[in-house]
């Protein structure tokens, strides 16, 4: 596994504070785990990951940080997505002002977990995801929220991390996310673990 932790993106359009994934249908991030980080830069989006294409997968993005910089704009959700796959990720624990979740104006977000994200934003819903209203259909597949379900696909509920507040993102036996899944998306075949991920068609 790959660690990033504690980065800082700044500067105009300074995105991703932890990972910027280019344009690019090569591209891959498999595997990594990203704490601590921030962007504080103005017209900027993901603290944690901003990706526009390829493919990022079996990754876990938790504790990102606000901006410490006084008058920085804080960055458009802890991942966002604009293009490409994001996969069997989990998104925890993030604390914003803007979108503490997932944003994503384009893309596909698949199997993924968005958790115990913290926004000081009025409307909860805002605060975990933020996404054009045409895409919510389309973009999501087979993720759980713990906020309201996005669409058919999705789930709604209490992941049961294993042990979130010692780093232990693992879920549980009765966890809704369970067999929830889908592994219609040319899905790597090992979690972070090394375990299968596929058993049969869930995930």
């Amino acid at each position: 596994n790959v660690f990033v932790h504690s980065c800082t993106s700044s500067g105009y359009g300074g995105s991703g504070g932890g990972i910027y994934v280019a344009n690019s249908d090569a591209a891959l991030v498999d595997a990594v785990i990203v704490s601590n980080c921030t962007a504080q830069c103005e017209d900027s989006c993901g603290t944690a990951l901003a990706m526009y294409g390829g493919t990022v997968r079996n990754s876990l993005f938790v504790c990102q940080r606000p901006p410490s910089v006084a008058n920085y704009v804080t960055p458009m959700g802890t991942v966002a997505v604009r293009g490409g796959t994001l996969a069997n990720c989990t998104v925890a624990r993030n604390t914003s002002s803007l979108c503490a979740g997932i944003y994503a104006t384009g893309g596909r977000v698949v199997n993924c977990l968005v958790s115990e994200n913290e926004s000081t934003n009025e409307n909860p819903t805002y605060g975990v995801y933020a996404c054009d209203a045409l895409l919510l259909n389309s973009t999501f597949v087979n993720c759980l929220g713990e906020v309201e379900k996005i669409n058919d696909t999705c789930v709604t509920g209490d992941p049961l991390f294993t042990d979130a507040a010692a780093g232990n993102y693992r879920i549980r036996v009765p966890s809704p996310a369970r067999n929830a899944g889908t592994g219609a998306y040319g899905l790597s075949a090992t979690d972070l673990d090394g375990n299968r991920r596929l058993y049969g068609r869930a995930v």
